[in-house]
């Protein structure tokens, strides 16, 4: 099972219906701590980190590195501490076997047993034509932001890698599996979701001010054609857009969840 999504989180807290300023508190405690269900249950922030960590040393130092027959447990925390800075990043292994001083095949097996141990999760490029789309390397994000966060180390505002990582969290929650999408151009859309056979983009953003569609969004409209889009933004200025017949739609998060979920 994944950690609470959003919507679980709130019911665990004994929030219903919630005013956007309770709203956007909530986003951001489920954003820093995550929704392991003994962390959400749990009060005050140093009680919370002080789980997250524990979970960390017991998840990646303990458990995963037997189940993977993994020795160098002083590789495997640093490849996670590396990811941790690099959400959202491509993944290139001979990169990351060079800037950690690893070989390339322990990159590969150490990423590979994060990810199965539901840790990470690489997300793959969106494409339909190889020439003109990158289609080479994934991205990685962690599948629970807090404890993304107790391994990063202290946190401050809230950066945009953070929220793309925690809005990715979500879309995985609620049964979709992400793509990104990026043209050798330079164009660049966070995730590519599909349902019922129809493509969705959605952008994410820290501050969107409704109706500012970019380039690059424009650009995957006039390309696929899509029938609906969301720009998602912690700070949502709500608003409604057509652009060549798609439906852009500027939101929150749980404006996001609301609109997408699977039927």
């Amino acid at each position: 099972l994944y950690p609470f999504s959003l919507p679980e989180f709130q019911r665990a807290k004994g929030q219903k219906e919630t005013i956007p300023v309770i709203a956007k508190r909530l986003v951001w405690e489920h954003m820093m701590y995550g929704g392991y269900p003994n962390v959400v249950l749990t009060s005050g922030p140093d009680s919370k980190k002080i789980l997250l960590k524990n979970l960390f040393e017991t998840m990646v130092l303990k458990d995963v590195a037997r189940v993977f027959s993994i020795d160098d447990l002083s590789s495997l925390e640093r490849l996670a501490r590396y990811l941790s800075h690099s959400i959202g990043n491509q993944v290139v292994y001979e990169k990351i076997a060079s800037d950690l001083g690893i070989s390339f095949q322990s990159v590969k097996k150490y990423f590979d047993a994060l990810e199965k141990s539901y840790l990470i999760r690489r997300v793959e490029p969106f494409f339909t034509n190889k020439l003109k789309e990158v289609t080479k390397q994934p991205k990685s994000y962690f599948l629970d932001t807090g404890l993304r966060n107790v391994i990063a180390g202290p946190q401050g505002d809230v950066e945009g890698k953070l929220f793309e990582n925690y809005v990715f969290c979500e879309l995985i929650k609620a049964g979709f599996v992400p793509k990104h999408w990026q043209t050798k151009s330079g164009a660049e859309v966070d995730f590519i979701i599909e349902k019922e056979g129809a493509v969705i983009p959605v952008e994410v953003k820290l501050h969107a001010p409704s109706g500012k569609i970019e380039r690059s969004m424009r650009s995957f409209i006039s390309a696929y054609k899509p029938k609906t889009a969301f720009i998602v933004s912690y700070d949502a200025e709500p608003g409604e857009y057509d652009i060549e017949g798609c439906r852009v739609i500027f939101t929150d998060v749980q404006g996001m969840l609301r609109g997408i979920q699977p039927s």
